[in-house]
C-alpha cells in the first residue's frame, strides 16, 4: 500500500496535449476515471483485493489482486501511437511503474499465501 500511494506523487505519464505541458502525476490518473484504458481498472480491483483481504477472504482477494495485475500489465501492451493522445509508446515516467509494481506485489503475496493454506490443507487431509 505503500508504494501504491507513493506512485500517486509520482510523475504517471510524459505531458501530452491530452492533459497539457506538464507531466501527469499518479493522483490524477486515478482521479479522472480514465474508463476507456483497460489498465485503469485495475485500481477498482486492487481496492477491492484490500477490502476483501481486510475481511479475512483471502481466495477472493487473490482473485481480484490476479486480475489487478493482469490489468495493470495491460497498459504496457496497449498502443497509445494509433490513439493520438500519448506522443510515443512506453513512455510512462518513474509513477506508472511503481503502481505497477505495487499491485504486482499484492498479487504474488495474495496468491502465494493462497498456495501455501491450500498446499497446507491437503497436507491435513492427508494426515487425518
Amino acid at each position: 500500500m505503500v508504494l501504491y500511494a507513493t506512485s500517486c506523487f509520482l510523475p504517471a505519464m510524459p505531458p501530452n496535449y491530452f492533459w497539457g505541458p506538464r507531466p501527469v502525476f499518479g493522483w490524477e490518473c486515478l482521479t479522472s476515471f480514465i474508463y476507456f484504458i483497460p489498465a485503469w481498472w485495475a485500481n477498482p480491483a486492487y481496492f477491492v483485493s484490500l477490502i476483501l483481504c481486510w475481511c479475512r477472504r483471502r481466495r477472493a482477494a487473490a482473485c481480484f489482486a490476479a486480475v489487478a495485475a493482469v490489468l495493470a500489465c495491460s497498459f504496457e501492451l496497449m498502443e497509445f501511437n494509433n490513439r493520438g493522445w500519448m506522443a510515443a509508446l512506453g513512455e510512462q515516467e518513474i509513477g506508472c511503474y511503481v503502481w505497477i509494481t505495487s499491485i504486482q506485489i499484492l498479487a504474488c503475496n495474495l496468491v502465494w499465501q493462497e498456495w501455501l493454506a491450500r498446499r497446507e490443507r491437503r497436507a491435513q487431509l492427508e494426515i487425518g
